[in-house]
């Protein structure tokens, strides 16, 4: 799981003596971006390790993971009725899909509508959010 223990352990394998434990934290960061767990945070780290590490191996993998992110990619593909977004406190906004959190949830009723709350983590900082949300669901 990524946590905020498994970034700040990702920063510390970054800044370690050895080469072999800094290429791996490379890897592991490059794992976080695709999870888009921690992003500003692990661009951050890459960035600094790319442009300072003394091992140019290690360097040149953080810019080949910086590069990698920088490409643009694909959206996943969600019909009109399966995609809504919505902002953390943070003000970050994502796209997200209503089968993930339209089960379980508890249905409030609002203008006539039944809305679902939903409890959201941000795909870019990780904090939680509570959102409410039309799964479709009869009143």
């Amino acid at each position: 799981m990524l946590n905020v223990e498994a970034l700040d352990q990702l920063s510390q394998d970054l800044q370690n003596p050895q080469g072999a434990i800094r290429m791996d934290a490379v890897q592991r960061a490059r794992a976080f971006m695709a999870q888009n767990a921690f992003r500003r945070q692990v661009i951050e780290l890459l960035e600094n390790t790319a442009s300072r590490d003394a091992d140019s191996e290690v360097a040149a993998a953080a810019r080949a993971a910086l590069a990698e992110d920088a490409r643009p990619h694909p959206r996943p593909r969600l019909t009109g009725t399966q995609a809504f977004e919505a902002t953390c406190s943070r003000g970050h906004r994502h796209y997200y899909n209503k089968d993930d959190y339209c089960s379980g949830t508890t249905v409030w009723r609002e203008m006539g509508a039944a809305l679902d709350t939903v409890v959201i983590t941000c795909k870019t900082c990780g904090t939680e959010f509570v959102f409410k949300l039309d799964c479709g669901r009869k009143p």
